[in-house]
């Protein structure tokens, strides 16, 4: 008697792990389960936002390997769905993120994340959070999740081509060109070192250059400030050069300069720059803004140096290194 409810209890073991295993296989072989033909559909995207950020994020592929295949059932899938959101470098964070589960209506039971994304403050670079989707009609499911996504700044001029960054220094998307990225409305960074921290970083990572970074402090304060949306119909501010950072091209001369059309309106040391600077960044912006209104005045291929007052002009004969 012992011995055939042993032999019972491990039929019902076996049967229930052959279930479990049925089940799965099942799972595994419905379509309404399976993300991994499951897009993302961005909702109303900001004016500014290019067209490599949606063809980017449309791209991203939800699923799993073959032999392991995600579905809605897939052991913190939201967690695992959420990893793949944020590897694309478009994506800053992820405020909210829930799973509608196949065959119930819009008012029937949700996977909700127990993680909203950080906490805005003043102080953050810009994003903006806008809403997705991923999956299709009620029966086969959908997730709904905001993404707060990143501003492009700038971009960064590297062997002919240009990568865009936002004001934290990282990188955005593949290689534009420098018309594309004028096109999209951000100023250029140019006249970097090659070298080590010189060369593109990958898609997501920060660039390190120093004078890049401080091309990009200098494209912050341009952007916050507003010159570049105030004067966006001209005069415009092309590019930052940022050749004689450190005075390493020219030393004694202006380290950051503005091109603006055949003007350079020297800006002089950046805001991170540890070197000392002649007047605060509001007054500098301040003389920006006037030669701007007044640029009609100012013979071409000459340089106004921003950074003095009062102001500083003269022809700019120097070669550009």
């Amino acid at each position: 008697m012992r011995w055939s409810m042993r032999l019972g209890v491990v039929a019902l073991a076996a049967l229930a792990v052959w279930g479990s295993v049925e089940v799965r296989r099942r799972v595994r072989a419905d379509s309404r389960f399976d993300l991994s033909s499951w897009r993302i559909e961005l909702g109303e995207l900001p004016s500014w936002a290019p067209d490599e950020m949606r063809a980017d994020l449309a791209r991203l592929d939800l699923g799993g390997s073959p032999e392991e295949p995600l579905t809605v059932f897939t052991p913190r899938v939201l967690s695992v769905v959420r990893g793949r959101l944020l590897s694309t470098p478009w994506v800053r964070c992820i405020p909210r993120l829930s799973l509608r589960y196949p065959g119930f209506p819009s008012h029937g039971p949700t996977q909700n994340s127990l993680h909203r994304g950080p906490a805005r403050t003043d102080a953050d670079p810009g994003g903006v959070t806008i809403a997705a989707t991923a999956g299709g009609p009620p029966e086969k499911g959908w997730i709904e999740v905001e993404l707060e996504v990143r501003v492009p700044l700038a971009a960064v001029l590297s062997d002919g081509l240009c990568t865009l960054v936002d004001a934290e220094g990282i990188r955005l998307g593949s290689p534009l060109s420098l018309e594309r990225a004028r096109a999209l409305g951000v100023v250029a960074i140019v006249g970097h070192r090659a070298g080590l921290h010189g060369r593109p970083p990958p898609p997501g990572i920060a660039w390190e250059d120093r004078d890049v970074r401080e091309g990009i402090e200098v494209a912050r304060v341009l952007h916050d400030s507003g010159v570049l949306q105030e004067f966006a119909s001209g005069p415009r501010i092309d590019a930052i050069d940022v050749s004689n950072v450190a005075g390493r091209a020219r030393r004694g001369e202006c380290e950051i300069v503005l091109d603006c059309g055949d003007l350079r309106l020297g800006w002089g040391r950046s805001p991170i720059s540890p070197g000392a600077r002649t007047l605060p960044v509001p007054e500098v912006l301040q003389n920006l803004r006037r030669v701007l209104q007044n640029v009609r005045d100012i013979p071409g291929g000459h340089q106004v140096l921003l950074y003095t007052s009062p102001l500083v002009m003269g022809p700019w004969s120097s070669p550009r290194q």
